[in-house]
């Protein structure tokens, strides 16, 4: 889950044409976009307001998403687009196949806690009412979906002790080991904004310093050893794909 600050934005062709890269299609149906890739489906849906978590204890909502101008879902879509083409085919399978497109999401029991995007069972939801942050809110919730998969105690563990490194010359939040304030909550959040930063090369604490020129400068240092464990994990369990590669060649998607 990512509290106000993140998220993505998409657009697809004037006709819905086919998309060229990873065999992918969108498809048009009422209130829902499909982005066809490697037989995969993948279902934006804009028309919906609904109650999240009910059985969690607060009750989380989200409000009918209000701009439902064509254009406005074909920028949405064709963002998210973008954002899948950055994951080899290999690691498709993995993702989740349901997107929800709202303008807010909120705990009803404080309402000035609202939240960029939410994972929930295989099912992401994104608000949409502000379009600046959602590339980073969809590779957020993205990793969420793989904890999914994870020994959440393991990475907890093994991340903890990573952490726990003698920290040497702090002169940013990079060199105590996070990459935003936000990835300080748990080990779930620092993973996941770890995650983040490396699919999209870049950082809203600080936009100036990419991740990979920190590491070439800092290779010993706790965000270095947090990254190769993270991308060691990320290969063990999903695809050999996830490597220093794949991250590099993502700095050339917008």
């Amino acid at each position: 889950m990512k509290k106000t600050v993140i998220l993505s934005v998409f657009i697809i062709s004037a006709f819905f044409s086919v998309a060229q890269s990873k065999n992918m299609k969108i498809i048009e149906n009422d209130s829902t976009l499909i982005i066809k890739m490697e037989n995969i489906n993948f279902n934006i849906h804009f028309k919906y307001s609904i109650d999240i978590l009910e059985k969690l204890g607060p009750i989380f909502k989200s409000t009918l998403l209000k701009n439902t101008d064509a254009e406005y879902k074909q920028l949405i879509v064709k963002n998210i687009k973008t954002q899948l083409e950055r994951y080899p085919t290999s690691i498709l399978e993995f993702l989740p196949t349901t997107f929800y497109i709202t303008d807010q999401i909120y705990n009803s029991t404080i309402k000035s806690s609202t939240y960029t995007g939410m994972y929930l069972e295989h099912t992401i939801y994104l608000n949409c009412i502000n379009l600046s942050h959602l590339k980073e809110t969809f590779h957020h919730e993205i990793f969420h979906n793989f904890l999914a998969y994870l020994d959440y105690d393991e990475l907890n563990i093994n991340v903890q002790a990573i952490q726990a490194e003698t920290k040497v010359n702090i002169n940013s939040l990079y060199d105590t080991g996070y990459v935003s304030s936000y990835a300080v909550t748990n080990t779930g959040e620092d993973l996941a904004e770890l995650f983040t930063t490396l699919m999209i090369n870049k950082n809203s604490d600080y936009p100036s310093l990419t991740i990979f020129n920190y590491i070439a400068k800092n290779p010993n240092s706790i965000l270095a050893n947090k990254v190769k464990y993270l991308i060691e994990t990320l290969q063990e369990n999903f695809s050999d794909d996830f490597n220093y590669k794949l991250f590099e060649n993502n700095l050339n998607i917008q």
